[in-house]
């Protein structure tokens, strides 16, 4: 796309920016599958205009895991739009290259405030919903853990590292949970070992 063609957007209402996609991940194939795949995503989308675009080749990070970026130069629509994408993607970078200037009608402040309130609320929703399933997962993980404790010493006597080794648990890891278990009045403990009441 030439200079022209690109004031001609700007003089609509476009909004020029450059953009930094990244994704970190693993196997390496898979992330470079999934960036090809999001830059065609968005190449569909009507309300962006690609001016141009350079996908980095996927290069192993430190932790072992596999980096690749696109750093693009987009035509956004509107506002809406660009908020909308910055939501949706979560680019590392946004700038805003033209127009130096943005006018925007309080209509369309608005739509753009009503639409970052509506993501926020839904992001919300889904992290109360995350919390609430890890509680779940958590005292159901603790009753499994007091039962496996309960079975391994249905007719022994042991230590904490001896539990955990028949149970698959690290002795350190489960001793919280036996002195639970002795205020609870379902084991006592003779020296370093345990026993069910």
């Amino acid at each position: 796309m030439d200079a022209k063609q690109i004031k001609e957007y700007i003089e609509k209402g476009y909004i020029r920016t450059n953009v930094l996609l990244e994704l970190i991940g693993n196997p390496k194939e898979h992330i470079e599958k999934t960036l090809n795949a999001l830059v065609k995503q968005l190449k569909e989308n009507e309300n962006i205009v690609w001016i141009k675009e350079e996908i980095g080749a996927p290069e192993e990070t430190a932790d072992k895991l596999w980096g690749a970026f696109c750093d693009a130069e987009l035509l956004f629509v509107d506002l809406f739009t660009l908020g909308e994408f910055a939501f949706t993607y979560s680019p590392a970078v946004i700038d805003i290259l033209e127009p130096k200037k943005i006018t925007i009608k309080d209509k369309d402040m608005t739509d753009f405030f009503g639409e970052i309130l509506s993501q926020i609320h839904s992001i919300n929703s889904r992290l109360i919903e995350a919390n609430n399933q890890n509680k779940a997962y958590q005292k159901s993980m603790n009753a499994l853990v007091r039962n496996a404790i309960l079975v391994g010493l249905l007719n022994d006597e042991m230590t904490s590292e001896e539990i955990g080794k028949k149970i698959g648990i690290l002795g350190k890891d489960i001793e919280p949970v036996l002195e639970a278990m002795i205020k609870e009045k379902k084991l006592v403990k003779n020296g370093k070992k345990f026993k069910r009441i």
